[in-house]
């Protein structure tokens, strides 16, 4: 019945947080991406979801949540990037400590959502979402590379 309703576990695991389904399939449709456009794509992915409102409002509560400590909330925005951003898009990284540079990707699109959205820190705040993504892309794909300096 699970994979009837939800269809795979990163379906039911998003479900039992809140985190649209959405979300999570779009991250995840990114496997198929070549690692060499990665940066650009998950960006571009991960602000046109923000810039919705529907999934942007759950998605600040879930950050809210997470962001004061709520012990369910923390466990769950954890366990999403865990499932989601390590363990399904660490592969497509290139070299070592993958696992680490995945999530080091992920809290720099955080960072960049809670400054826009939460926050609304400017200029980060009124520039354009294809502005933000040009400036984050190339360093969300220096992790994809190991180029990192």
């Amino acid at each position: 019945m699970i994979h009837h309703y939800f269809g795979t576990k990163d379906q039911l695991f998003a479900a039992s947080i809140d985190i649209p389904t959405a979300v999570t399939d779009r991250v995840l449709g990114l496997l198929a991406a070549d690692p060499k456009d990665l940066g650009r794509q998950l960006a571009e992915t991960f602000f046109s979801v923000w810039e919705q409102e529907e999934p942007r409002t759950t998605l600040l509560g879930i950050l809210r949540s997470a962001m004061s400590g709520e012990d369910q909330a923390v466990v769950a925005f954890r366990q999403f990037l865990t499932s989601v951003m390590m363990a399904q898009l660490a592969p497509k990284i290139l070299g070592e400590n993958a696992r680490l540079r995945a999530l080091l990707m992920a809290s720099q699109l955080v960072g960049v959502a809670m400054s826009r959205y939460v926050m609304r820190l400017e200029p980060i705040a009124s520039v354009s979402i294809e502005e933000v993504v040009d400036l984050i892309a190339p360093r969300l794909q220096s992790y994809v590379d190991g180029a990192v300096a």
